[in-house]
């Protein structure tokens, strides 16, 4: 009976323990905030982003991409599809970050011209934070917008969002939740992507 009350005493103890270490290190992680963000709606006929959504279906789809540090410098992120200056600007905004102290998380999403829809760092009903070690929770909100006369022949179109995440980690991995303007928590989400490292399809 000894021998089992210890057995049960060291269990308790190691539980313990690993919720303390558990805490800790999500404490460790620090805050998460959103910085700076810089975002572009766009005919989907031509790919913006290498790899990314473009093409003519108009189902509603999305793609997201985490850059824990900067890619090569001679590897261009970004298409010519909005014009040469367009992507120089989007491709120095990936090349030339604070990854010390942040790192950058890139989203599409695609939907029908009459439905077009805009992304932004400014979630609803949500919260960036720490899920977990090295995991954390990026979440995104959608806005319905109406097109511009530029667009307004367009079948589908993709709205890209670059926007830099201050933290002093960067997640192995990152669930993002896109939120529109009727959720009212993290889990009404209309869709849920799991972000990965961005690579050059080339």
């Amino acid at each position: 009976m000894r021998r089992r009350v210890l057995l049960s005493s060291v269990a308790l103890s190691l539980s313990a323990t690993a919720g303390c270490l558990s805490d800790a290190r999500r404490q460790v992680s620090g805050p998460i905030r959103f910085g700076h963000a810089r975002g572009r709606l766009h005919d989907a006929e031509r790919s913006f982003v290498r790899g990314g959504l473009g093409g003519s279906p108009t189902e509603e789809s999305y793609a997201v991409w985490l850059f824990p540090e900067a890619p090569p410098s001679d590897v261009s992120v970004f298409t010519d599809a909005l014009g040469a200056e367009t992507q120089r600007e989007w491709d120095n905004e990936v090349h030339n970050e604070n990854y010390d102290e942040g790192f950058i998380l890139l989203a599409q999403i695609r939907t029908p011209g009459e439905r077009a829809t805009t992304l932004s760092p400014v979630p609803h009903s949500c919260d960036p934070g720490w899920t977990g070690w090295r995991r954390a929770r990026i979440p995104l909100g959608l806005e319905r917008t109406d097109l511009s006369d530029d667009l307004a022949d367009a079948t589908a179109v993709v709205a890209t969002l670059a926007t830099y995440v201050e933290s002093s980690e960067t997640p192995r991995r990152a669930t993002v939740p896109f939120l529109s303007e009727a959720a009212d928590s993290c889990d009404a989400a209309n869709a849920t992507l799991t972000a990965r490292p961005w690579t050059n399809p080339a």
